[in-house]
């Protein structure tokens, strides 16, 4: 993860959007090098500056910025898209991952969400609006650890539950770790998208486990243990991927065990649990999600939450404040 202050630029037509992204990373955080209206003056200001973002506003769509990621591919590797966009559905999303763009930002929430989508492509990651069309991304990273905020339970089911559906449409088997009450709320989500819990349980495609129980199951002397990890685990993903159906198999999981050590204040058991999980499932064809609450992490510029958003790759954001 890079320390240094990321050099962007930022790309907008004049007016208030481009005053405002501009606002927003006018901290001691960024360094913005320079303001482009146009893609190629943008792709310029890049490679004679060696700037590490291209923030691209919504004024240019979303064609110019997917064409300019690949381009800057092969001449900037080192330069990291994110879109800022009025369409944030999982199809413009998906295309953008597959295209290179390393984050897009709804318009909406470009107040909420640009700084965090900033910072964390510059540190090597990602930042959707959905976890949705994770599942469907055919140029998956070999390490498929991935974030989802929430500030509502609410908000979660929905998130957890229509990323299991796009799993489950791509033929994975799902894995979810979570307290009684969400796994009891993800059941008639999987439901509502026409799959049958039962059913899917019963040909290995569905396996549940309680996050107290997982929490337990894991740790030794109260410090979250490699091996226990994978001997919890292990019989739970090698079943899923026998019921795979796809020719490659693959688990998508969903683990929501961070509460339970936010609540103890155990913050160096959260970031040794999650590299135990990295570890697990960069050796394994399994796809990863955690949960993290905003009342456990507090704002994204905190050092808590600049750890956890470090030892993920994908940040999807919370729900917004009511």
């Amino acid at each position: 993860m890079s320390h240094t202050r990321p050099r962007i630029v930022v790309a907008d037509e004049p007016g208030a959007p481009l005053h405002a992204a501009i606002t927003i990373l006018d901290d001691s955080r960024f360094d913005v090098v320079a303001i482009a209206s146009s893609t190629e003056a943008a792709i310029d200001a890049t490679l004679s500056l060696r700037a590490e973002v291209i923030v691209f506003g919504a004024a240019f769509g979303a064609r110019a910025p997917l064409v300019s990621a690949a381009r800057l591919g092969t001449t900037a590797p080192y330069a990291r898209i994110v879109l800022v966009s009025d369409d944030t559905g999982d199809a413009l999303v998906l295309a953008a991952l597959e295209h290179g763009v390393a984050a897009v930002v709804g318009s909406a929430r470009l107040t909420l969400d640009l700084a965090t989508a900033v910072a964390q492509v510059h540190a090597g990651g990602r930042f959707i609006p959905s976890a949705a069309p994770l599942p469907a991304w055919s140029s998956r990273l070999e390490r498929r650890h991935d974030l989802q905020l929430y500030r509502t339970d609410s908000h979660l089911v929905g998130a957890v539950g229509s990323y299991f559906a796009t799993a489950l449409d791509a033929g994975d088997s799902i894995l979810a770790i979570a307290s009684s009450s969400l796994l009891e709320a993800l059941d008639g989500y999987v439901a509502s998208y026409r799959f049958d819990p039962a059913s899917l349980r019963a040909a290995g495609r569905y396996a549940t486990l309680e996050s107290a129980t997982a929490l337990a199951a894991i740790c030794r002397n109260g410090v979250p243990d490699p091996a226990l990890f994978a001997a919890a685990i292990d019989p739970l993903v090698e079943r899923g991927l026998a019921a795979s159906p796809r020719a490659a198999p693959r688990v998508t999981a969903f683990g929501q065990l961070a509460p339970i050590l936010c609540d103890r204040g155990e913050v160096d058991a959260m970031v040794r649990l999650e590299r135990i999980a990295d570890t697990y499932a960069a050796t394994r064809p399994v796809s990863a999600l955690c949960a993290y609450s905003t009342e456990c992490l507090g704002s994204d510029d905190t050092e808590l939450a600049a750890r956890i958003h470090h030892e993920h790759v994908t940040v999807v954001p919370a729900d917004a404040p009511a």
